[in-house]
């Protein structure tokens, strides 16, 4: 395993310079899709988190670089599924909620529709946690009328970990109007004032806020300048 790690550590970094193309990485990837090493498939994941950048969205490139992406890694998800299991192995746990954002990332009709029939119904807090992330975020993706319930889940919970999974999930939608709308609330009080810069960053990483978090920092410094000094 230490071999197949620095392998990829040092490819990745060797595709951030001249020496290397960062096209010869997809070889790469495809090479460990029988991988069932939860340690390597974090590496894989951060390899294609790096490779999304080379993508411009809403383009056929990029859906035929998400399709290539779960054709990867779609062996691993058939052998997981979307529910841990009572015999899953410390490492299967661990590799399943990968796979599963590696998976929603591709846009697997498959993927979702597991998601749709587990998941749908459940109450989004009782949600196993090594998979609440991703779970929430697909959740979502699909069906955006979701939020405001979410929203106020995130608002209102004291728990650290549920906070930062539907945060992360709330953050990572598609829908502008619903992402701009999540900008008055860093000011207004609904986001809690140790919440609002995690919140805040996660919007500037999205493609689809990104711009109007920008707009709205400029446009309220002084008010920030004063709250966070």
């Amino acid at each position: 395993k230490e071999q197949k790690l620095r392998l990829l550590i040092d490819r990745r970094y060797l595709a951030k310079t001249s020496e290397v193309s960062s096209a010869s990485l997809f070889k790469l990837l495809e090479a460990f899709k029988n991988e069932t090493d939860a340690v390597i498939w974090d590496m894989l994941s951060v390899i294609v988190n790096d490779l999304k950048i080379f993508f411009d969205p809403h383009t056929e490139e990029k859906r035929a670089f998400q399709r290539r992406v779960g054709d990867i890694a779609r062996d691993q998800f058939k052998r997981l599924g979307v529910v841990a299991k009572a015999n899953d192995s410390d490492n299967d746990r661990r590799l399943r909620a990968t796979i599963m954002g590696l998976m929603r990332f591709s846009k697997d009709e498959d993927f979702k529709a597991q998601i749709e029939n587990v998941y749908a119904k459940q109450d989004i807090t009782k949600v196993d946690t090594d998979l609440r992330w991703v779970v929430a975020a697909a959740l979502l993706r699909e069906n955006n009328a979701l939020s405001p319930k979410y929203f106020n889940i995130y608002c209102t919970s004291v728990d650290a970990s549920l906070k930062q999974d539907i945060g992360g999930a709330l953050a990572a939608s598609r829908d502008r109007d619903t992402l701009k709308g999540y900008l008055p609330k860093l000011m207004d009080g609904t986001i809690r004032p140790q919440d609002r810069f995690g919140f805040y960053y996660r919007l500037v990483g999205n493609y689809v806020s990104q711009d109007d978090a920008l707009d709205w920092m400029f446009a309220n410094w002084d008010w920030l300048v004063k709250e966070e000094g």
